[in-house]
C-alpha cells in the first residue's frame, strides 16, 4: 500500500491495519482490511472477478498483493465481520490527471445492494475529487460489472484485445469537466 494513506511513524503493517476515517452505511463497515481479510477475499471472490484476474495468468492473491503495491488508497466493506468487497484507486503520479480504479467483489455485496450502491457513490466522488479522470478495464463478458459502470456515469468501450491476453476486455472511463 502506498505511504501516501499512512501516518509517517506508520509501519507498513501497522498502516495496514488501520481503521481510516470514511463514511458508513447502515449495514457495511468501511475500512482499511488487514492482508488477512483481503486473503480471505481472495478465496470468497465472485466467479466472474475470479475470471478476470486468472485470465491475466495471476491468481487472485496475486493480484491482490501487486494492486496493493500500486495503490494510493485500499479500502474494504464488511459485512458482519465478513469481507464483502475492496477496491482501491492507483496512479502513475499523484501529478498526473488519470487514476485506474479497482474493486473485487464477493456474493455478500448482493446481500446490501442498495447500501452498496450508495457506498459506491460515495467513493466514486472521492476518486474523482482526488484524480479528475479514472479508467480501467473490464473482462469484456463480465456483464454485472458492465451494467453497474454505467450505472455509475462510466463510458464502457467496445471489446478489444489487451496486450498479451486472449480475453478481449472493455475499457471504461469517466471524466469530470
Amino acid at each position: 500500500m502506498s505511504r501516501a494513506t499512512c501516518a509517517k511513524s506508520q509501519t507498513d503493517t501497522e498502516c495496514l491495519t488501520t481503521s481510516v476515517p470514511s463514511s458508513s452505511s447502515d449495514t457495511f463497515e468501511i475500512r482499511v482490511p488487514s492482508w488477512g481479510e483481503l486473503a480471505e477475499l481472495a478465496d470468497t471472490l465472485r466467479g466472474d472477478d475470479r475470471r478476470e484476474i486468472e485470465v491475466t495468468g495471476l491468481a487472485p492473491l496475486q493480484s491482490i498483493r501487486i494492486a496493493l503495491d500500486v495503490s494510493l488508497w485500499v479500502k474494504a466493506a464488511f459485512l458482519d465481520g465478513a469481507i464483502a468487497c475492496a477496491w482501491g484507486l492507483a496512479a502513475n503520479s499523484i501529478f498526473s490527471d488519470t487514476a485506474y480504479p479497482w474493486l473485487l467483489t464477493t456474493k455478500l455485496v448482493d446481500a446490501r445492494r442498495t447500501a452498496f450502491a450508495r457506498e459506491a457513490l460515495v467513493e466514486r466522488d472521492a476518486m474523482l475529487a482526488a484524480f479528475p479522470r479514472l479508467e480501467g478495464y473490464v473482462i469484456a463478458d463480465y456483464r454485472r460489472c458492465i451494467r453497474w459502470l454505467r450505472w455509475m456515469g462510466f463510458r464502457v468501450d467496445a471489446p478489444a484485445p489487451l496486450g498479451r491476453i486472449a480475453e478481449p476486455f472493455r475499457r471504461f472511463q469517466l471524466e469530470i469537466a
